[in-house]
């Protein structure tokens, strides 16, 4: 009866054992995965509601820090005095993050066209951004205007809280716009007290009404609890994991058709409603399609680009539209040398050769 029992003990003990080192070893695998945005952590927000404050917009979410006279970044390149010829509007790859003032391509497309090119791109902006900071320029226009949307630009065009697919220690809230009777209807940023701050920190999916990636929606993206080895399991489900499982890129599926979020849909009207309003203000509109290295990993594999049903669909639509992922295509062999690594910005060989594509077609559009 005894050897009986120790057995029995041993067995449980066993059991618990193991299930602690199942426990244990999620717990490690949320905290990994927390960095990549399948999980939501409040305590990665390390900035404080009166600094939050500080540099909030109330349209647009933020803004760069010490822009030129005109709000665009300062240009270095020997014709920042000249007459504006073009304005540049989009992310941190029109920019040109990590890149210095006379290396972003907007300033290496200055010295080519021997005329101010205006650099409006802002880090982190999506493309809903990017228009809505076009229509408040409160200066005048140049006679081309441009609006740039990143392939990863998608995501951030059904987001209204940055930290939900890019874990940051700033606080970054932004607008974001809804299909309403087949038109946008712009929803902004919310505002939140200092105490909601705090609420809002701890469990945003109560706060916010229009964000496809609120936690436990369809985008997978979850806040951990314990038991931490259903937390994890749960993170099958999340669209990141889901594109790892299909070997896919993450964002392929946001420029399907059928997408929940309707994120296709209202990237092409936001784009539409750029070139629709720039034409009616007298202007030249020209929409750009800048495309990721991971981009090019994906057409390497599939032959074709994750965007491509975007870019079909301005191609018919735009008199002036420029992929640049094709453009790279065609002129290279091949796009490693443009960017840092996959995973991030293009660096100084990357901006020239979007300024090289950009001023031969402006040449073939017989627009310079």
């Amino acid at each position: 009866m005894y050897q009986v029992t120790k057995k029995t003990l041993i067995i449980i003990l066993y059991f618990f054992f193991v299930l602690f080192l199942i426990e244990f070893f999620s717990y490690w695998g949320i905290k990994t995965l927390s960095n990549k945005a399948v999980f939501y952590n409040q305590t990665q927000v390390k900035q404080s509601y009166e600094d939050y404050i500080k540099v909030r917009d109330p349209l647009l979410g933020w803004k760069n820090k010490n822009p030129d006279y005109y709000g665009a970044r300062i240009d270095k390149s020997n014709f920042s005095k000249s007459k504006t010829c073009i304005d540049m509007y989009g992310d941190s790859f029109t920019y040109g993050l990590d890149v210095d003032d006379t290396d972003a391509w907007p300033s290496k497309l200055s010295e080519k066209l021997r005329c101010r090119v205006r650099n409006f791109g802002v880090v982190g902006y999506g493309t809903d951004q990017a228009f809505l900071r076009y229509q408040q320029q409160p200066s005048r226009h140049s006679k081309i205007v441009v609006l740039n949307h990143l392939s990863e630009d998608i995501l951030r065009n059904v987001n209204q809280f940055n930290n939900l697919i890019y874990p940051n220690p700033q606080f970054a809230l932004k607008p974001r716009f809804v299909i309403i009777n087949n038109k946008l209807s712009l929803i902004k940023p919310i505002s939140l007290s200092k105490l909601e701050f705090q609420e809002f920190l701890t469990s945003p999916q109560t706060f916010l009404k229009n964000e496809y990636f609120t936690p436990f929606g369809d985008s997978g993206v979850r806040i951990a609890s314990y038991p931490y080895t259903y937390s994890f399991a749960m993170a099958l489900k999340h669209y990141h994991i889901r594109a790892i499982f299909n070997k896919k890129s993450r964002i392929e599926e946001f420029y399907e058709q059928n997408h929940k979020s309707q994120s296709l849909q209202i990237t092409e009207l936001i784009m539409k409603e750029f070139d629709k309003n720039a034409r009616i203000k007298g202007l030249i509109p020209i929409l750009t399609i800048i495309p990721t290295c991971r981009d090019f990993e994906h057409k390497n594999i599939y032959g074709e680009f994750p965007y491509k049903n975007l870019s079909q669909k301005l191609n018919k639509y735009s008199t002036f539209f420029i992929d640049f992922g094709s453009e790279i295509t065609e002129k290279r062999s091949g796009y490693k040398d443009l960017y840092y690594n996959c995973s991030s910005h293009m660096n100084k060989i990357g901006n020239q050769v979007l300024a090289e594509i950009f001023e031969r077609k402006l040449e073939e559009m017989k627009l310079y």
